[in-house]
This record gives structure tokens, sequence and C-alpha cells, in this order.
């Protein structure tokens, strides 16, 4: 049995494609990258926001295109569009042979069985969903064990909670993940062990909000001292924190990146406003005293720490002054990362409904201001740091040079450093952290040497 697993959207969701591909591993079908060479088609989804729901869509429909064209004799359909649209998905493609909601995806082998089988697809096949713990009987099942990485082999995300007890207007992901469940420290230090022994030395630390981390489990547990825990495991370098909440940055955790060495001099944090009357509206339990606060906080305790943030622009009722406060903010604190997004009204959520709205060519010439300005940010950045040296992680590596990445530099979303005269000639390799001089910089990117 040949199967093609697409993986869209987060790196969340990829988590759950390595589990779903240990899956297919274990029962032993051959993973192929190109649908037309595979018997059944597995697609995990994104359902977070409508740009998200509209690739899944189309995603799903080319794969039905295929299936009709007698190039693919099955489709299997998980995630998180599924699990937010299970009903309306059966219901208006009836060619997809089984969705499967978020859940163990223990029954993936099955159902993918079953649409190779498939006449024409009934989409009647589902594995009941419902929300995973982590602990108890089925412990092997709900941790992300025996998952089969995706990600280059010295580099993997650690899912350290799932769910979110946030209530942000804007936000779906509580109705589709639930609420925050997060791993006891001693299945995520089985984890991270397993990951060693594979070969990553890079932790990327992933949940909805990873500083919630422990509030649930009732023993303590903390981000702070699961950094700490996180950092005796033998073979692991560097550990970087994703989805950080602002209130949630407390001193401890500012105190244990500061000193903890292999937790790299990195963090995001995504403010998403600046406005009183946005955060307000937004329900984001911060002001904008307190964001500037924490930043101050971070910047005074770690010197040359990375921030890296996320914006919305255009929620309803934003008008031309919040946003000038917004972008005044953004050209006064200068992140050194930054991502700007355009609000995306969700069914289900608080926003949804909120007027007024703006035209989508306002949002658009919003973000392209600020893009625009933070593309100066890095490259006055960059410029700054020509002549310095610095550890950088090797990614990629061919002839005659390598592509790398700073601690300032989290997989796939961030800036990369091409190392010049780092080919497979010098003995360079994937996974090993060098010290490299820059030398210049082209465009996001940095240009450099190995360091003598």
């Amino acid at each position: 049995m040949k199967v093609c697993l697409i993986s869209l959207g987060c790196p969340k969701n990829l988590i759950d494609s390595e589990v779903m591909a240990g899956r297919i591993g274990a029962a032993r079908m051959e993973i192929v990258y190109d649908p037309e060479d595979a018997d059944v088609a597995v697609v995990n989804t994104c359902g977070f926001i409508e740009a998200a729901v509209e690739e899944s869509t189309e995603t799903i429909l080319e794969l039905c295109r295929l299936k009709e064209a007698g190039l693919l004799r099955g489709i299997v359909v998980a995630g998180c569009l599924v699990q937010r649209f299970r009903d309306e998905l059966i219901a208006q493609i009836p060619e997809v042979d089984a969705f499967l909601t978020i859940s163990d995806y223990s029954g993936l082998s099955r159902a993918i069985e079953d649409a190779a089988r498939a006449d024409g697809g009934s989409a009647a096949a589902t594995d009941g969903g419902g929300s995973p713990s982590f602990g108890g009987k089925r412990r092997s099942v709900e941790t992300d064990l025996s998952r089969t990485l995706l990600t280059p082999s010295h580099t993997a995300y650690l899912r350290i909670a799932e769910g979110c007890n946030h209530q942000c207007s804007f936000c779906a992901i509580p109705s589709i993940r639930g609420r925050l469940r997060s791993k006891p420290e001693a299945i995520l230090l089985e984890e991270a062990g397993q990951l060693a022994r594979l070969g990553v030395k890079e932790l990327n630390l992933v949940a909805e909000d990873t500083t919630d981390y422990g509030r649930d489990l009732k023993d303590g547990s903390t981000l702070a001292s699961l950094l700490d825990r996180l950092s005796t495991v033998r073979g692991i370098e560097w550990i970087r924190i994703l989805y950080a909440f602002p209130s949630r940055v407390t001193d401890e955790l500012i105190d244990t990146i500061a000193r903890n060495s292999k937790v790299v001099n990195y963090i995001d944090v995504p403010i998403q406003h600046i406005s009183g009357p946005i955060l307000r509206s937004m329900r984001r339990g911060t002001t904008p005293a307190s964001i500037e606060k924490m930043i101050e906080r971070l910047r005074a305790a770690i010197p040359g720490i990375v921030l890296r943030t996320s914006v919305i622009v255009g929620y309803p009722g934003e008008s031309s002054a919040h946003f000038d406060e917004l972008f005044e903010f953004l050209e006064r604190v200068r992140f050194e990362r930054l991502g700007a997004f355009g609000f995306s009204p969700e069914s289900g959520t608080a926003a949804h409904r909120l007027e007024p709205r703006l035209p989508r060519e306002v949002i658009d010439a919003r973000i392209e201001k600020i893009m625009e300005f933070q593309r100066r940010v890095i490259e006055e950045r960059n410029i700054s740091l020509v002549g310095q040296t610095a550890d950088a992680i090797v990614d990629l590596v061919s002839n005659d040079r390598a592509r790398g990445r700073t601690v300032g530099d989290a997989p796939d979303i961030d800036c990369g450093v091409d190392i010049v005269g780092g080919g497979f000639e010098e003995g360079f390799e994937a996974g090993e952290i060098v010290e490299v001089r820059f030398t210049g910089h082209s465009g996001y990117d940095l240009i450099a040497q190995r360091a003598d």
C-alpha cells in the first residue's frame, strides 16, 4: 500500500502528521510524496482561519479530481478542518472515503485500508473524535512517541500541551482543540530523549500557549521548570520557546532563559495589537503598559534576545488612530522578527459578527506598510551584524555552501544564514552547530563563513 501524506497548517499540526506517519510505517505501508504515485492520499488539514480553510478545501478537491480520473483509489481527510466542520464536509464532499477528527489516530491504518477498497467513497468512516488526554492506561497512544519526523533529523517540535484556556475573541482554537491539557514532565522527558536518540539537537517547544504549561497539573510544574529538566537530556543543544502569551511571561521564565545556556535567547510572544480598546475587544487580558513592561524586562535581563511577535491588522473597529498607535509602537520597539496578518472573521468566535469591518484593500495596505518597515528593521540589523561571529545550526549542505540558522531564527518562519565555502568538501554536515563570521547580507538572510 502506497500512501501520500499531505500536512497543512502549523507545527502543532505537523506533529499530528508525524504521529500519522509513524502509524503508516508501523502498518508496513510506504509513504510517497506525489499523490499520483499513491493508492491512498491522507491530508491533515488546518481549519484555523479562512485562508487555511480555503487551502485545505482546495487540496481535498484536487485529490477528488485525481480520484475521479482514476489516479487515486482512496482519500482520507483528518485534522482541524474535520474537527470544526465534520458534518458539512461529509455532506459536501462525498468522494472522501473517511474523515478523522482530532484523536489518537489509532484507526488511521484501518481507514486507509478501507479507503483503498472503497467504491466511490462513502465518507462514513470516522474515528469518533474526542480530545486526547495525556497519561493513564493509553499513555503510549496519547503521547507523541513513535512518530516519524517530517522535519530535518536534527530539529524537531515538542508539543508540551494541547488546547487553550484563553478566550480571545478572534480565535477558534479552543473550540477545535479544547481546554488546556499539559503533558506531565516525565512524558516530555521520555519524548525528548527519544528525539535526541534520533539525532535531534534542537527542540522547538509548541502548544497553543506554551507559557500556560503546567497550570492544570497541580504539581508545581511550570514552563521554567520544564526547560531546566529538558536541558538535562543528553544530545539536546538548543531549546526554543514558541507561542508564548504576553501576560504569562513571568520573572521565573525570564530568569531561566537568561541563565540556562541550552535555552536560546529567543522567544515568540504574539502581542496581536497595542491599542487599549482593541486589546480589550480582543479579550487578550493585556494592556499597552503590561506589554511594554514585558518587553523591557526581557531585553534588560537577556541582552541580545531576539523577540518575535505577530499582530492582527484590520480587527473590527480598528480606526486609523488605532493603527497609527500600533505602527508607532512597532517603530519604537523594533521587534527582531514579526508577522502581520489580516483579521479573519471565524464562525463561532465572539468577533465574528463585530462591526464595522474594514475593506480588504485597507487591511492589505496596512499589512504592507508594517511588513515594509519590518524589512528595513531586519536589513539594518543584518548590516550591524557584519563582522561579528555567532553559532549557527546547519540545515542543508550542498557542494560549495551550507544553509543554516542562528539562535535568533526558528525553522521555516524566520531568516537564514548562507555559509559560503561550507559545502561537502569542507566536511560540513546537516545538524552541525558551527561558529560563523558574518560577511554580508542578502535580503532577509545573512552571508557567512566558518570562523577561524
